[in-house]
């Protein structure tokens, strides 16, 4: 099946979450119309999310009208057909869980049991594929790890981070049975980064070590201890990664055949489904961004071919939205960009992929155009892109 993803921004008007606010998109008022529009275009799913902070803006306080405009927004979802793909954390958090210590507290824990068990018996009937938490690894690093650079608390702290990610992780498995246990009928897993990091020097030894904490820390063992509990693997694939003797990533390169190993590997390591949940490049070239779509496709088709039991392939992302880390809107990763006065504009790569989706056909005519245009060789921050195509053209 051949899917599209895109997030629900939670950026726009006065936000109850941890981070800082942001005009976004305005989905929330226009979903029909990007329901409708995502059918045009003929794809069958939508990535979206439930905002834990607007549910539960106080500790122990379900804000109700919220939760009515979620129950007509899935509907409105599901009646045009789209199948949903929903996460249920996606990097952000109720202002009030850091009084009780954040992702180090069991208390935060506790609470967020309570909220899936709120989503569970309110909304899973509208659930398709629950994802139960955005990159866990990634989410850790950033918050407890990365300092000013990464998402609230800011912390700076190994310690914290292990702690923090361990939490996460037991988490997530008490998530998936308190959603089996209210029945729920669909699909549960999460989406894992892939860091794909190489060391930028094989005679380092320590980039070495450092591209193998990122596959194995961030990423292997947070599969290996939660997958018994999940129905499919996900992933989030984007570059080749490689870093230097610091763990700083000093450039990426983009190597689509690089995604028909991780989902073999992957598969045959858990013997489980995958599901492809962000693939994308932040650029408004369409020439590139199509080639990228198209090679990525083509990748995961010879890994259906090899035995893989593929689910989906979302792309990062429908609408333009917010980026972490600071990038605010800067990454052009949209299939549809969204104009000063919030209209609708689909990219020439989303038309592309419409056509793909509708005919389920990636011709080798198809592949051979699109390959007339080249990939950048180094890339030194791969979601600022276009700010270095325009420093090199």
């Amino acid at each position: 099946k051949v899917h599209a993803g895109r997030r629900l921004v939670k950026h726009f008007g006065k936000t109850v979450c941890d981070l800082p606010p942001n005009n976004g998109s305005m989905h929330i008022e226009r979903y029909k119309e990007d329901f409708e529009l995502a059918k045009s275009l003929n794809l069958n799913s939508i990535r979206t999310s439930v905002e834990w902070s607007r549910i539960e803006p106080r500790m122990g306080e379900v804000d109700k009208g919220v939760l009515d405009f979620y129950k007509e927004y899935f509907s409105t979802l599901k009646s045009n057909g789209l199948k949903s793909f929903v996460t249920l954390h996606h990097f952000s958090n109720p202002k009030w869980i850091h009084e009780l210590g954040g992702w180090l507290s069991q208390d935060v824990s506790k609470r967020f049991l309570t909220y899936v068990e709120f989503v569970a018996r309110e909304l899973c009937e509208f659930i398709d594929f629950a994802l139960l938490f955005n990159e866990p690894g990634v989410y850790a690093f950033l918050a407890y790890y990365k300092g000013e650079k990464g998402l609230p608390p800011y912390e700076k702290n190994f310690s914290k981070l292990v702690k923090a990610l361990e939490n996460i992780k037991s988490t997530l498995i008490q998530a998936s049975d308190v959603l089996r246990s209210y029945g729920f009928k669909g699909k549960i897993g999460f989406p894992s980064f892939v860091p794909n990091t190489h060391p930028v020097s094989s005679f380092s030894l320590r980039a070495r070590v450092y591209a193998r904490q990122a596959w194995s820390n961030l990423f292997y063992d947070v599969l290996d201890e939660t997958s018994p509990s999940v129905d499919f693997i996900g992933v989030d694939y984007y570059t080749k990664n490689f870093v230097d003797s610091t763990g700083r990533i000093v450039f990426s390169t983009i190597e689509p055949e690089a995604l028909t190993r991780v989902l073999a590997t992957i598969y045959l390591r858990y013997k489980k489904p995958v599901a492809v949940l962000e693939n994308g490049l932040a650029t408004r070239n369409d020439a590139l961004k199509t080639r990228y779509l198209v090679d990525h496709l083509y990748s995961v088709y010879k890994a259906i071919e090899a035995g893989v039991p593929v689910l989906c392939y979302l792309w990062w992302s429908f609408l333009h939205g917010y980026e972490w880390e600071g990038y605010g809107y800067q990454p052009f990763f949209a299939l549809v960009d969204v104009g000063e006065d919030y209209t609708r504009k689909p990219t020439q790569t989303a038309q592309q992929f419409s056509e793909i989706a509708r005919t389920r056909i990636i011709s080798v005519d198809l592949l051979h155009k699109v390959r007339e245009t080249s990939y950048p060789k180094k890339i030194k921050d791969w979601r600022l892109l276009d700010q270095e195509l325009q420093v090199t053209t």
